[in-house]
């Protein structure tokens, strides 16, 4: 891949990052939403929760921290830490975002062009540069940040296992996966993905030991944080919980088998309601059409992607398939972004298609998906800037926790400004057609940048 391709990449993804900031982030669109002050940019409503592992590296009160339900992924707040004392939670935040998220990019893209040239390379830096998985996050100084990156570090080190003959090597590179897989919660996926590729090679053991070393690094931190008087059962552990004792008595307690059938009923539906959902429509329609052009799944689909797709699938099934239960739920088309780390057995596919499409009309017609879908992904990676409701309803269908209406309507309220472009006290106001609603002012977050 040429450097021209790789540097124009990376600056189109750090602008499309930098205007999905401020004003213009997808994931702090509520209604009213929580505001900074002086600027006016609105954060989300879990925003202490998410930063609560900064707040602990600033010297905090513990009562500051101490109740978050994330405080586990402790990996993405501790690189990012460095950037937050040099330019604040927010702008630091976003700083660390352009870093992480780019270098993870051109080092996927050099992965791909070692395994299936230069052509699969550019297309797979192209589609990443812009893809609106990453800006839906990016935005914001929060680990769910770390998605794209760590999925793209964690399908090179599967990669690397399907390829490793001594047992050292595949002991560092559970190691590594365990380590990286401390920025988000993707274990239940990347693991047994792992422990797949082992076992289609018939490394019995490796895969037992892979499992293992993986999961030390968590049970570490979990250890310790237990140890530091952090509740390890919370909000938002307990979904997964429920969903595991239902199980456990299916169809006894109410509202029984009729409502768990109805559910099973609907899952298809549910199930591609998800698969499109979970990458923004373009991603996985490209995929497909990857399959068709490669003239069979065997083709485009290797044993990592596999892995990925299984283990995806697994997590799907065991909460959409479960019988009914009380409480928070986890089943439905309305949290597709649980399953969005498929994205990156999706682009290994397309890539992989590339590497062996030979018929020109096939090649074409994969070409075409391809740039397509760019263009596609570029009008939603900037869809905020540009004020697309296709962006806006693709975004809702992404995580239903706010509705398009409410992103169009904040960025009326208060303009489209990327960090760096401060709406003093007073601006946004002026804009409104009514007085701001009194229930914003306890949500304000002042520290900006944080003390020192």
């Amino acid at each position: 891949m040429r450097t021209l391709h790789a540097a124009a990449a990376s600056i189109v993804l750090a602008l499309a990052i930098w205007l999905s900031s401020g004003t213009l982030a997808p994931y702090a669109q509520l209604l009213p939403p929580r505001l900074t002050e002086p600027c006016h940019y609105p954060l989300n409503v879990d925003h202490e929760k998410n930063i609560a592992f900064l707040l602990l590296l600033e010297g905090a009160d513990r009562e500051q921290w101490v109740s978050s339900s994330v405080l586990r992924r402790i990996l993405y707040p501790a690189l990012a830490y460095p950037f937050v004392r040099l330019a604040g939670h927010l702008a630091g935040g976003v700083l660390w975002n352009i870093v992480m998220t780019v270098a993870a990019m051109l080092a996927f893209s050099r992965f791909v062009e070692l395994r299936y040239g230069a052509t699969a390379a550019r297309a797979v830096v192209w589609l990443l540069a812009t893809y609106p998985g990453i800006t839906y996050w990016a935005g914001l100084p929060y680990p769910y940040a770390a998605i794209v990156p760590v999925s793209l570090v964690a399908a090179m080190l599967l990669y690397r296992m399907d390829s490793a003959s001594t047992t050292r090597e595949i002991a560092l590179l559970g190691i590594a996966l365990g380590v990286v897989l401390l920025a988000y919660d993707l274990a239940p996926f990347f693991i047994p993905a792992a422990m797949l590729v082992l076992l289609r090679r018939k490394k019995w053991r490796w895969s037992a030991l892979v499992a293992a070393l993986a999961v030390a690094p968590t049970v570490a931190v979990q250890a310790v944080l237990w140890l530091s008087g952090v509740t390890l059962l919370n909000e938002n552990t307990q979904g997964y919980l429920r969903v595991l004792m239902a199980y456990r008595h299916p169809g006894i307690r109410n509202p029984g088998l009729g409502a768990w059938f109805a559910y099973l009923e609907r899952l298809p539906q549910v199930f591609v309601a998800n698969y499109f959902d979970s990458n923004f429509f373009f991603l996985p329609l490209l995929a497909i059409v990857a399959v068709v052009a490669s003239g069979s799944w065997r083709k485009s689909v290797g044993r990592v992607e596999a892995a990925i797709f299984l283990a995806v699938l697994a997590v799907f099934l065991f909460n959409n398939a479960a019988p009914p239960y009380y409480g928070w739920q986890l089943r439905g088309v309305w949290i597709p972004r649980l399953y969005q780390l498929v994205f990156v057995a999706l682009l290994l596919c397309v890539a992989r298609a590339l590497g062996v499409v030979a018929a020109p009309w096939r090649r074409r017609l994969l070409t075409v998906a391809i740039i397509v879908t760019m263009v596609a992904n570029a009008t939603i990676a900037f869809g905020p800037m540009m004020m697309n409701p296709v962006a806006f309803n693709l975004d809702y269908r992404f995580y239903r926790h706010a509705s398009p209406e409410a992103f169009a309507e904040n960025l009326r309220i208060y303009g489209r400004r990327p960090l760096g472009f401060c709406d003093p006290e007073g601006e946004a106001v002026h804009r409104l057609p009514r007085p701001l609603p009194t229930q914003l002012e306890p949500f304000a977050y002042r520290p900006e940048p944080p003390s020192r």
